[in-house]
Parts: C-alpha cells; sequence; structure tokens
C-alpha cells in the first residue's frame, strides 16, 4: 500500500501532495544547521501565483505523521519548450535561529539622571554568555534552552526537549548582536560529540518542531 503523503499550509490543509500536482519531494537534515525539504510543481504557470507564498510556514507529514515542518524560504520558476514549473524550497526551524539576534535582560535604570533611580529588566544585545541578570551562572544547557525559547516567544514555531543536552558549567563569554544559532554553536564548543536534531513529530502543534540533542558526555 504506497504512502499518503500530505501537505498543509496556506489554503491547503492536509491535502495530498498528488492532487496539487507536486512530486519530487526530498529532505536534506544538518546537524547545527538549515535542515531543507524541496519539491516540485510540475506544470505550474511560469507566471502564476505560487501555492505557497514566500515566508510562510508549510508542513509535510507521512501516513499523517509529521515528517517535515518549515518556510518557505525561495520558489524558483522555470520555463522552456519542454514546459513550465514552480520549485518549493523550505528551511527548517533552524533558519529562524540564525535570523534572530539574542538578546538577554539588563538591569536598567529608568531614569538615569534620578539620584534613586529604579532598575528594571531590559532585552539588550550585549551578551555575557552563562550568566543572568540576577548574577547567577547558566550551564550549557540552560542557556540552550533560554536561547530557544527566546526564538519561540520571538514567534519562531520550535521548541526544546534539554533533557539530552551537555550541561556544562564554563567560563562565561562576551559578545555583541550574536543570533541565537552563534550562541547555540558557541555552547557547543564545549561539547564537541554533541549533534543536535529537529523532532518533526514531537509537537501536537501543526507548524512547531522540537530541537533535541545526543550527547555521549
Amino acid at each position: 500500500m504506497p504512502v499518503a503523503w500530505t501537505i498543509t499550509g496556506g489554503a491547503h490543509a492536509d491535502v495530498s501532495l498528488a492532487s496539487l500536482g507536486l512530486s519530487q519531494l526530498t529532505r536534506t537534515l544538518v546537524n547545527q544547521g538549515d535542515d531543507r525539504c524541496t519539491f516540485v510543481q510540475d506544470g505550474a504557470a511560469f507566471d502564476g501565483a505560487p501555492l505557497f507564498a514566500f515566508g510562510s510556514t508549510v508542513t509535510v507529514k507521512r501516513a499523517g505523521v509529521k515528517w517535515f515542518v518549515g518556510r518557505v524560504v525561495a520558489v524558483p520558476r522555470a520555463g522552456s519548450f519542454r514546459g513550465e514549473s514552480l520549485r518549493y524550497e523550505l528551511a527548517g526551524p533552524w533558519w529562524y535561529l540564525e535570523n534572530l539576534v539574542y538578546q538577554q535582560f539588563w538591569k536598567v535604570p529608568d531614569d538615569p539622571e534620578s539620584s534613586a533611580p529604579v532598575l528594571t529588566d531590559q532585552r539588550r544585545s550585549t551578551l555575557i554568555l552563562n550568566l543572568k541578570e540576577d548574577n547567577t551562572t547558566l550551564t550549557t544547557r540552560q542557556q540552550i534552552k533560554d536561547v530557544v525559547d527566546y526564538a519561540a516567544a520571538a514567534g519562531g514555531p520550535l521548541a526544546i526537549d534539554d533533557s539530552g543536552f551537555p550541561a556544562l558549567t564554563v567560563t562565561l563569554d562576551e559578545g555583541r548582536d550574536m543570533t541565537c544559532a552563534e550562541v547555540i554553536r558557541r555552547q557547543l564548543r564545549w561539547a564537541p560529540d554533541a549533534s543536535l536534531w529537529w523532532d518533526y513529530t514531537a509537537r501536537s502543534e501543526e507548524h512547531t518542531s522540537e530541537l533535541q540533542s545526543l550527547t555521549n558526555l
């Protein structure tokens, strides 16, 4: 019995790929990088509107189970005397980590000129990694979880199961204007045998994936 492949995105909800004329489905998984998924809409007009708009989120399911969740990052168009087509390129949840600058809370005076200012928590891209604003330290596991939670709060369709991440106490690391992905990579320099992957089946939410890790530490 053939496997049922369905897709959700835009105006389409759990529609079979075949019914939309989609084929050549491929998936590439990358440690600490963008997972990618591509498929082709053969026969689509070169200048026609795409089924899935640039920047939208698409979920592909295999036999009813989430197989890939990604953001449309490119819709290359092809046309020749043989025919026309659209090709869709989806980037996995790591895309959100690569394209979001991480910010930490800092205690900032509400009125710098006041003799008795009130300190408030404000986000800044000046970073001291593995240290919280209350001067308590964070392990590598806690710092990575804080980064992913920050990205999720900013609108990224992602979550984290941090149970498999290395929990190391490391020296403080200063930085500025670093992306969430860069912060995670810096944390994992302390655990070079750790590998990351997105579990696309872990969450019940349609467009959410969960970051997980495996390490020998």
